[in-house]
């Protein structure tokens, strides 16, 4: 089981790098995807859905990584 300190860690990394993670992708995206598209819509539609799955992404592996660190390295 988590402990709360641990879990008080983990919820303040998802607070601040989840969404930093997601800003960064859109705006990598959405400056690429603009080179390719003449449409301006497109590519900030198709930016934002990628910075939503990575941002899901994100989270998921950061409570799985810290549900591994409690459970085999911090017993």
């Amino acid at each position: 089981m988590i402990d709360v300190q641990s879990l008080k860690l983990t919820i303040l990394l998802l607070i601040i790098f989840a969404p930093l993670a997601g800003i960064i992708t859109f705006v990598i995206t959405y400056i690429e995807y603009s080179h390719h598209f003449p449409d301006k819509r497109r590519p900030f539609q198709e930016a934002r859905e990628v910075a939503i799955v990575t941002v899901i992404v994100f989270s998921i592996l950061t409570i799985a990584f810290s549900l591994i660190l409690n459970r085999y390295i911090y017993k």
